[in-house]
């Protein structure tokens, strides 16, 4: 169980996560960390969302603004979480 979390965005009403993911993530040990923090999450709840550094530059190429962006996140996401 992880001492402590920090989640990059989040919705603590709708129990929704988002973790932006960039290169640092692909090695062994960081994938084990973030395995156990989405499971830890997930188990209180949570609906976790990864999403690599890249895709979020593609998303945020689309969307001129971050709360433009975040807003379009969310409709996805309610659309999509249970």
């Amino acid at each position: 169980m992880p001492k402590h979390l920090k989640i990059d965005i989040a919705n603590p009403a709708r129990r929704i996560a988002m973790e932006l993911d960039g290169h640092s993530h692909q090695s062994p040990r960081r994938r084990l960390q973030d395995s156990r923090k989405t499971l830890f999450l997930a188990q209180n709840g949570w609906f976790v969302l990864r999403i690599t550094n890249q895709r979020a530059e593609a998303l945020c190429s689309i969307c001129r603004s971050p709360d433009t962006l975040l807003t379009s996140l969310m409709g996805f996401l309610s659309t999509t979480a249970t």
